[in-house]
């Protein structure tokens, strides 16, 4: 009998290659979205395997917005936010401020430790190095020092949802520092960092995954009415 399991697996591979083109796509235009890719092994008896899907970290461009809390990091580096299930890393510096003060995510998540600004405050500096100054009443006041992490292989983060990473066992723990020392990046006030989806590959790569989809449904194809004229001749 005819083995399909070499052309079934190839276009399963080619499936969710495809899943993984699709969400870089859609998150061209997500500030600190990462891109991911598909690796494989090689061909073997029973055909091809994903053996993982890799993340990405290479700086995106910076985009200038003048706002005092888009904050990109320059260089290596996440910021460390606190949700409900554990301390987060994301490399998305869009914050805000919440109803008490504090600065936090698009997604309402406080960095962590804890930044709260003073009430009516004016105006807010964050320095290359992380510290954050308040300005109320014309007079500036230290509020805060924002802290990085960097990890062994920030490709084995946990990828969350909501540009959000949680350690893992592949990640190794992460290494916290103040912003310019020890290998981890400065703070960039007024820019956000973009997305690193090259656009031009992604679709290259769409329609190079596509055809090769296709051939392995051809061989399918070829490979049943292979079966059928055996069993015909049976």
């Amino acid at each position: 009998m005819i083995d399909f399991s070499t052309p079934l697996s190839a276009i399963k591979t080619g499936l969710s290659r495809e899943n993984v083109i699709a969400n870089n796509v859609a998150n061209v235009n997500t500030t600190g979205f990462k891109s991911s890719d598909v690796y494989q092994n090689g061909l073997n008896i029973s055909g091809t395997q994903i053996s993982s899907i890799s993340r990405d970290f290479t700086q995106g461009s910076m985009m200038l917005t003048g706002d005092n809390l888009s904050l990109t990091v320059a260089g290596d580096g996440f910021f460390k936010v606190l949700t409900p299930k554990a301390t987060a890393y994301t490399r998305d510096g869009n914050f805000n401020i919440d109803a008490t003060g504090r600065v936090v995510t698009s997604s309402g998540y406080p960095i962590t430790p804890e930044i709260k600004l003073p009430e009516n405050t004016e105006n807010l500096t964050i320095t290359k190095k992380g510290e954050v100054f308040a300005y109320t009443n014309g007079e500036s006041q230290r509020v805060g020092q924002i802290e990085l992490v960097k990890f062994t292989n920030p490709s084995g983060l946990i990828a969350a949802g909501e540009n959000l990473y949680y350690k893992s066992a592949n990640s190794g723990e992460p290494v916290p520092g103040l912003p310019g020392f020890g290998g981890l990046g400065e703070i960039v006030q007024g820019y956000l960092e973009s997305s690193n989806v090259d656009l031009a590959s992604e679709f290259v790569h769409s329609i190079i995954n596509e055809n090769a989809i296709k051939a392995n449904i051809n061989v399918i194809k070829v490979m049943d009415e292979m079966s059928q004229e055996i069993l015909r001749l049976t």
